[in-house]
């Protein structure tokens, strides 16, 4: 039997290097200003430096920078650098950037009550920064077949959660009423009383007798009745 007579605990040591917080913080720097100037002509990446240095394994070291995608940049953003010694991840190192970028975007030239159409004379093209706004809508948008679902106030940038898409009949509109009777069609015009997509059963107004009905929504505008 063999009895150890050393210390309780050994620390083994084996060489390393020193390295530099920059030289990570370029890496990190260099990949997301990559990942920026693809959507956004305007940007700045302030690196919120660590203050500490690194110490990796001696011999040559790969840097490489991730992040997952994302949809627009924010105020605070984290790069994180794989650090690889001998094809070896040995390190993964968070890099945090204070960010802008700025973008032409939709503002409201006046006051806006729900359910409004879109049209291009009610807005004006503007750049802000979208770091501190969210979901914001790009000027060269087709908002053509959208309306809003809130109020929108003078000088608002316009934003996707206030937008909804057109329903195919609109409450208060005018639609056309088809009647199906032993073969025959028979058009008229009603007044619908809710917003409904194709496919739905909604409720619609006969103009002359203001006697209300169900129809079905079988394209823009244009509801159908069975009447046989």
């Amino acid at each position: 039997m063999v009895k150890w007579l050393g210390a309780d605990e050994v620390n083994i040591r084996r060489p390393g290097q020193r390295v530099k917080p920059n030289q990570l913080v370029d890496v990190a720097q260099t990949y997301l200003e990559g990942k920026l100037e693809k959507r956004y002509r305007d940007f700045e990446t302030l690196p919120i430096t660590p203050s500490r240095l690194y110490l990796f394994p001696k011999g040559k070291l790969k840097y490489v920078a991730y992040t997952e995608e994302f949809e627009k940049p924010s105020k605070r953003m984290r790069i994180w650098v794989y650090v690889y010694h001998q094809h070896e991840q040995v390190a993964k190192v968070p890099i945090w950037f204070n960010v802008s970028a700025t973008q032409r975007v939709l503002v409201a030239k006046r006051k806006l009550k729900n359910r409004t159409r879109l049209r291009k004379k009610d807005f004006k093209v503007k750049e802000v920064d979208i770091t501190s706004v969210k979901n914001t809508i790009p000027e060269n948008a087709k908002l053509d077949r959208y309306w809003l679902n809130a109020k929108v106030k003078k000088g608002s940038v316009i934003t996707q959660s206030q937008l909804r898409k057109q329903p195919d009949v609109k409450r208060g509109y005018k639609v056309t009423v088809r009647v199906k009777v032993d073969g025959l069609v028979i058009t008229m015009d009603g007044l619908a009383k809710q917003d409904a997509n194709m496919g739905d059963t909604t409720r619609v107004e006969n103009q002359s007798s203001k006697k209300v009905f169900q129809a079905t929504v079988v394209g823009k505008n244009l509801v159908e009745v069975n009447g046989e």
